[in-house]
């Protein structure tokens, strides 16, 4: 949707009771009736605290799109911002930042555009 507006896509992802390890999930989300985004992605499942999620923000006004992320998580704890440029290799995901929470939740604005359709993120503890 390039309008100019500021648009927020939010989900959560509830996996089926007693779910552990990786799980794929797909659905997608609609707007305004006309445009469909597709959703898919893994949801690992290891009794973690943290949560992510996703808006764009066209920082310039020139119609490009970035991802606005917000980490949800344990005050004081450090997390992990992983992206993925497509999910078919055996271990896609790369640390692109890790982000230390001084409240709740913390944003991080990823300075890629959001020019690839298959760009992911997930978020997990740092050790």
């Amino acid at each position: 949707m390039n309008d100019g507006a500021f648009h927020t896509l939010t989900y959560q992802i509830t996996p089926p009771a007693g779910a552990v390890g990786t799980n794929h999930f797909a659905g997608t989300a609609r707007f305004n009736g006309t445009t469909t985004l597709p959703i898919t992605g893994v949801r690992d499942i290891f009794n973690e605290v943290a949560r992510l999620s996703l808006s764009s923000l066209d920082l310039f006004g020139d119609g490009v799109l970035y991802a606005n992320l917000t980490v949800f998580g344990k005050t004081g704890a450090s997390y992990h911002v992983l992206v993925a440029d497509g999910l078919e290799q055996p271990s896609p995901w790369r640390t692109n930042t890790t982000v230390t929470l001084s409240g709740t939740s913390a944003n991080w604005l990823d300075p890629e555009p959001m020019t690839n359709a298959r760009r992911f993120y997930k978020t997990q503890a740092a050790p």
